[in-house]
């Protein structure tokens, strides 16, 4: 049997916080497969998903790092049976930068991590291989002893912790969102489809207020 925790997520995935595991009667705990499903905002536009960003970047993967299970700041959550919870999967990869379309960063290589196969897949997508845009939050490996011990140093994850922070990149350098939530570059969704924009159209809206509504660990 499936059980699904739920994960909030308040502008930072880094918190890592388990809200709460609906699990059936008939679940046996050693036999359960752990889901996640993310409960956590999802913006409707390009400024304002940007203002709760670090970064906008366009680019692609070039390499897996590590894959492993992560938890909160304090490690392991004990559970009913006082076994150790099971932790949410995530895989880091290499992310070369080919544009910064707001806010900065030391480099043009990032550690990128990204939530595994343990979560509901309407969420989040797998990164892939294709070029796309990113709305990232930056955070560092030592806060986590779980992230230290497959990663050094920074490493960014999406905004929302879901589908809403990526949009795919086409070859005539326009892109659209893969979430069906994100449908304008400014102001309020009045029920559009998902917004397909150009890139420099996405870096112009995210750039006024990128970073200044970012929630802090």
């Amino acid at each position: 049997m499936t059980k699904t925790r739920k994960v909030a997520v308040v502008g930072l995935l880094s918190t890592l916080l388990f809200a709460g595991c609906a699990e059936s009667p008939e679940d046996a705990p050693a036999a359960a497969k752990e889901q996640y499903e993310f409960t956590g905002p999802a913006y409707q536009s390009v400024r304002e998903l940007a203002a709760h960003s670090h970064v906008v970047v366009q680019g692609r993967v070039i390499g897996e790092l590590a894959t492993g299970e992560v938890y909160g700041k304090e490690g392991p959550v004990p559970g009913p049976d006082g076994s150790a919870e099971p932790g949410m999967e995530m895989t880091f990869y290499t992310f070369e930068v080919s544009q910064f379309l707001a806010g900065k960063s030391p480099g043009r290589t990032l550690t990128l991590g990204w939530i595994g196969e343990n979560t509901t897949s309407e969420q989040i997508q797998p990164i892939g291989n294709g070029e796309v845009v990113l709305f990232l939050e930056q955070l560092v490996a030592s806060d986590w002893p779980s992230i230290e011990a497959l990663i050094d140093g920074d490493f960014y994850i999406p905004t929302t912790g879901s589908d809403n922070s990526v949009m795919n990149v086409a070859d005539n350098n326009t892109v659209s969102a893969r979430s069906k939530a994100l449908t304008v570059l400014e102001g309020k969704s009045r029920g559009q489809a998902p917004l397909v924009a150009s890139i420099d159209d996405v870096g112009r809206s995210a750039k006024p207020d990128v970073g200044t509504r970012v929630l802090q660990p």
